[in-house]
């Protein structure tokens, strides 16, 4: 009865199941901070692979924009002793076209002096002109004005190209008389332009050539390896007119 009546005590149970608790927080607290550990010694390691990847990179981008510059600086340089020569070159180009002017004006007034003292064939002065005065109409109705002499002068009125049957006429009369002499020689066609502009001038002066050289060709004055044709800018800003000569070669 006494030993039945004694309370049990159950404090050293107790005490060993919460030392095995603790023990096992313990060793889970361990477990924990060490991968803890573990895991920040990693963490650290890729941030520290980061950093060098990102300052090598840096790096590289820095030898790449510092070799860019350099290429840059360089082309610039170029480029500026390109301009320079440009530079120089046009104002070379623009004293050669100056010189060129010259040399063409002073060419053109040799040629005058020339065509002025070359004798013709056709020496007898002689004037052949229209009734009516000449006017900007179309060259199949209006007679041009020939003028005879040791320069065959063929003004056209304004807007005319080709000879009327008038024009052709008198110029066909007036060589005629020479035709006897001119076997031979050659027939020099300087078509001088008139009051049009430049390109509608120029070419309208070579129309007017081939007009006349087709009559000579016609009236089998001369060969067609015999007629040489110019044109040219008048200094006069008058009528366009033609210029034929014919002179020996």
């Amino acid at each position: 009865m006494a030993d039945s009546n004694r309370e049990l005590n159950y404090w050293p149970g107790f005490v060993d199941a919460l030392s095995n608790v603790v023990l096992t927080l313990v060793f889970v607290l361990v477990v924990f901070v060490f991968a803890l550990l573990i895991t920040s010694s990693k963490m650290q390691q890729k941030t520290v692979q980061m950093v060098e990847q990102r300052l090598e990179q840096e790096n590289t981008s820095h030898a790449k924009l510092s070799q860019i510059e350099s290429k840059l600086s360089d082309a610039e340089g170029k480029l500026a002793e390109s301009q320079k020569v440009r530079d120089k070159l046009a104002a070379e180009i623009a004293e050669l076209r100056t010189a060129n002017q010259r040399l063409e004006a002073f060419r053109q007034s040799v040629r005058e002096k020339e065509a002025a003292s070359t004798p013709s064939i056709v020496e007898k002065p002689l004037t052949l002109k229209n009734d009516s005065p000449a006017k900007s109409v179309d060259g199949a109705n209006e007679s041009a004005d020939i003028v005879g002499g040791n320069v065959i002068v063929i003004t056209y009125p304004r807007a005319a190209v080709l000879l009327n049957e008038s024009s052709r006429a008198q110029l066909a009369k007036l060589l005629d008389s020479y035709r006897s002499r001119l076997p031979g020689s050659v027939a020099k066609i300087d078509s001088i332009m008139g009051l049009e502009t430049y390109s509608e001038g120029r070419r309208m002066a070579y129309y007017r050539a081939l007009d006349l050289r087709n009559f000579l060709l016609e009236k089998k004055l001369v060969g067609s390896q015999a007629i040489k044709i110019t044109t040219k800018q008048g200094k006069d800003q008058g009528d366009a007119r033609i210029e034929l000569r014919f002179v020996r070669p």
